[in-house]
């Protein structure tokens, strides 16, 4: 406990003191349960004098409103997780149904176009002699920009600077506001890198750095698995 403060020999109490001597007996009220009514406290809204019971009364209704708000976002989240799931599900078992990669990116694109509401979705396979649809060559001067995102092997999801955008989106680079990148790496192809998957939102806070990576990167492992099968055949 702080040192209390003497002025003209009358020994005066710092606020301090009090609050540590309520904090260290807790039951201090039960046995002097008439101050409680003797207590006034401004209310928070009007100004108004309350008495600590009630005051203690609307900070419990507070708390509930806010612990009530908790719940319901806590709900929703996993209301939007649910069918997430259901989605990236029903998008697998069509991927793995595909017979080749033009029905394997076509149901991808639309998937992802319709069911999970992205705004623009560019696959780019690597192929030197431009052989494979929508191919592209992997020492192009125009990935050079998307060289140190790419080369890390992880999902990338934020915003791109305008020259990645015109590399990935070309056209609609100036509508992207935020992306998310997937790099293509072959599970059986001596494990080098196949391509990439982009997915574009015209919304800059759809796609951010500290958002949950759990599904993308499944969705990602699984079409890698996939594109290799067809590109093995």
């Amino acid at each position: 406990m702080s040192q209390t403060a003497k002025t003209e020999g009358v020994t005066t109490i710092k606020e301090e003191d009090v609050a540590t001597y309520l904090r260290d007996h807790p039951d201090f009220f039960l046995n002097n349960s008439g101050l409680l009514s003797e207590i006034k406290l401004p209310h928070p809204t009007t100004g108004s004098a309350i008495s600590l019971v009630e005051r203690q009364m609307g900070v419990l209704r507070e708390e509930k409103t806010r612990t009530e708000q908790q719940l319901k976002i806590l709900h929703q989240t996993a209301q939007n997780n649910e069918q997430l799931l259901t989605r990236l599900q029903h998008l697998i078992v069509l991927l793995i149904q595909s017979d080749s990669m033009e029905q394997t990116t076509g149901y991808l694109r639309s998937a992802l176009l319709d069911d999970f509401h992205a705004d623009s979705v560019i696959i780019h396979l690597y192929d030197r002699e431009l052989k494979i649809p929508n191919a592209i060559d992997p020492d192009a001067p125009s990935l050079k920009s998307l060289k140190p995102l790419l080369d890390k092997c992880n999902c990338f999801c934020g915003r791109l600077t305008d020259e990645q955008k015109e590399a990935l989106f070309e056209e609609h680079a100036s509508e992207i506001a935020s992306a998310v990148i997937i790099p293509l790496a072959g599970n059986g192809l001596n494990n080098s890198p196949i391509g990439m998957l982009a997915i574009g939102s015209v919304d800059p806070t759809r796609f951010s750095p500290d958002m949950g990576t759990v599904f993308i990167n499944h969705l990602g492992a699984v079409i890698n698995t996939i594109f290799v099968s067809h590109m093995e055949r």
